[in-house]
């Protein structure tokens, strides 16, 4: 059984809205290197879910903070794949359940997973647990 919590943000006709602020430094980011993974496999859940109501595009709007500028990446399921404009990703609903069960089964073992990242990269800089995670992360 496939069962998500959260919410989307808006739905209007056949579309559904994810909104994510975001501050100055991680839309750069996001113009650089395209949308998060976790916000596309959201997405992705999201369209699964709701393509049986007639919705066929989620919205992944990413808004900056300070300047309320936004970035809207259309995300749409093409052969139980997510497509943005005109990149395909190859995540399946499988590989998915499998990501958030293993981040459920971090958060029972309260321990951290491996991050996709290096010590460097801004993510440490707004994370809770930046301390625990790493003792050599300069911040």
């Amino acid at each position: 059984t496939l069962t998500i919590k959260g919410k989307a943000h808006l739905i209007s006709g056949q579309d559904v809205y994810y909104i994510r602020p975001q501050p100055k430094l991680g839309i750069d980011t996001i113009k650089k290197n395209g949308p998060k993974t976790k916000d596309i496999f959201y997405c992705f859940l999201l369209l699964y879910v709701l393509s049986q109501a007639g919705i066929n595009t989620c919205h992944l709007v990413y808004i900056n903070k300070n300047s309320y500028k936004d970035i809207d990446f259309k995300c749409k399921l093409q052969d139980n794949k997510v497509q943005i404009e005109d990149k395909i990703f190859d995540y399946s609903l499988e590989e998915i359940k499998q990501n958030f069960a293993s981040l459920y089964i971090h958060c029972l073992d309260k321990t951290l997973p491996e991050r996709n990242y290096q010590d460097s990269d801004y993510q440490c800089q707004y994370c809770l647990y930046r301390l625990k995670c790493q003792s050599n992360v300069n911040i």
